[in-house]
């Protein structure tokens, strides 16, 4: 019996609407060109994606580290991978994506769980590559 694929899901969390937009386009085509479905939600602060975590499990995660909201980007990484441990989910693969280009920030995020880190403004074959390292291509 063929095991039945689940099609990628993807979460965008930025206060940023135009950051939001624009990886929801290149997420789009992306899938668009290799003929293939998705699922994206977005998020604009950390209190609305806290209750989409709540409720759906994403394979890949675009988080803004700097956010308004109860917690930051690095708080919510940190909520997903304890979630991730003690539902025994396989973890997502979250990119956390920051303006701010000092290597602290960077490795912040990394020490919360964060599997890279994007600087704004970031370079569209950068996304693409990502995608394609996760979902082949």
């Amino acid at each position: 019996m063929d095991a039945i694929q689940r099609i990628p899901a993807i979460l965008i969390v930025d206060d940023d609407e135009l950051v939001r937009t624009l990886l929801f386009r290149l997420v789009t085509a992306f899938f668009e060109n290799k003929q293939m479905g998705f699922t994206c939600q977005q998020a604009g602060d950390s209190d609305v994606a806290l209750s989409i975590l709540e409720e759906n499990q994403f394979d890949l995660i675009f988080m803004d580290v700097q956010m308004p909201g109860h917690m930051d980007g690095v708080g919510l990484i940190q909520v997903v991978r304890a979630n991730e441990k003690g539902n025994g989910r396989i973890p997502s693969k979250i990119i956390c994506i920051t303006g701010n280009h000092t290597q602290e920030e960077g490795e912040r995020a990394m020490r919360a769980g964060a599997n890279r880190c994007m600087f704004k403004p970031f370079a569209i074959q950068n996304v693409f590559a990502l995608l394609a390292e996760k979902f082949g291509g």
